[in-house]
């Protein structure tokens, strides 16, 4: 019998505010990294599209999505830390995490 297994999973999402979001009077959208476990990229796809959803979030573009290597550099150690600490968090939770939004003004 196979069992799925799911990996862990990342990508980098541009994002507007929803009208409904309170934020939308004042930030315009941004971008922010997000990882989850999947079981492959069509199901990393709809659990983000899901979890903006509920944040009142439209992606405006998906850079990509592709499975996590542990060993990503990163430009400084701190965001190493952060983002293997997330890790961590995903797969002891199976939660999708997104690391900080950047959020842009509306103009």
């Amino acid at each position: 019998m196979n069992e799925e297994i799911d990996k862990l999973y990342w990508s980098s999402i541009e994002y507007h505010y929803d009208k409904t979001n309170s934020e939308a009077k004042k930030l315009r959208g941004g971008f922010v990294y997000v990882f989850l476990l999947a079981f492959d990229v069509q199901d990393a796809l709809k659990k983000i599209l899901n979890e903006l959803k509920s944040l009142k979030l439209k992606p405006v573009e998906i850079e990509f999505i592709s499975p996590y290597d542990l060993d990503t550099e990163w430009d400084t150690d701190q965001q190493k830390t952060t983002v293997l600490s997330i890790c961590e968090k995903v797969q002891e939770t199976s939660d999708v995490i997104f690391d900080t939004f950047n959020a842009y003004e509306e103009i």
